[in-house]
């Protein structure tokens, strides 16, 4: 298997494969072309296809849209389980193109319903998703309830899932910068609150951050997040 020779994009692909919740939006071109990097394609001619990786052998069809349905993801994610290939596997030996080398530079994109993990590859011309963090309590009904019960809270921050992240902080161990990226609006920052837990709790972690930046996250696409990363790092280099 090559697993140190996968591309930026074939290390996105197969984050994607591993995402929880399935991810819907898998395209059958993207896979093939993983899979033909770890192993091999086969193309049966009926439809079918072959896919070979390691002693581990599968058969897929070819799906009638562009992208692969969710039993046929869950298939795929088994496979490469059964092949000893696992997102956390490849991108370790693979960001920054070093095996076992830890990546330089690490971007946590974060509200209170979601934190999403990337690492900048390639020297930075790359940003690979490592990681989603949800809470126990993804809609924050439980805080809700609780704000609305303790009177107390009145005009002070509403109680946080503090395992939320303490999950985001032990993703971020292997970084040696850290970039912060968040939305600011309504009484509450999770990226603020993020960097007070990190401050108090995992000092060595906090000490890494180079910035926090306030963005409108329901907008943000990878590629805006790669060049607000960019300029963040190349500021402190």
């Amino acid at each position: 298997m090559n697993e140190q020779h996968l591309t930026a994009h074939h290390r996105n692909t197969l984050q994607h494969i591993f995402t929880h919740p399935l991810a819907h939006n898998l395209e059958w071109a993207e896979v093939t072309s993983l899979i033909d990097s770890l192993g091999s394609v086969i193309d049966r001619h009926n439809g079918e296809y072959a896919f070979d990786v390691g002693n581990q052998r599968a058969f897929f069809r070819r799906p009638h849209g562009k992208t692969l349905d969710g039993q046929d993801v869950a298939r795929l994610r088994k496979f490469l389980g059964e092949a000893g290939i696992t997102a956390d596997s490849v991108l370790r030996r693979t960001v920054d193109g070093t095996k076992d080398e830890q990546p330089q530079a690490f971007v946590v994109v974060a509200d209170h319903h979601l934190a999403r993990v990337f690492a900048l590859a390639d020297g930075g011309k790359e940003i690979v998703e490592l990681e989603q963090i949800t809470p126990d309590d993804p809609r924050g009904f439980r805080r809700h309830l609780e704000h609305k019960k303790e009177a107390d809270y009145r005009g002070e921050r509403i109680p946080e899932d503090r395992t939320y992240y303490e999950r985001i902080a032990n993703a971020l161990k292997r970084a040696r910068t850290v970039l912060l990226i968040g939305d600011s609006s309504g009484k509450s920052s999770a990226i603020a609150y993020l960097s007070e837990y990190l401050a108090e709790l995992h000092n060595d972690v906090f000490r890494r951050i180079v910035g926090t930046v306030d963005a409108d996250l329901s907008a943000l696409s990878e590629g805006q997040i790669k060049t607000i990363a960019a300029g963040v790092f190349a500021q402190v280099r």
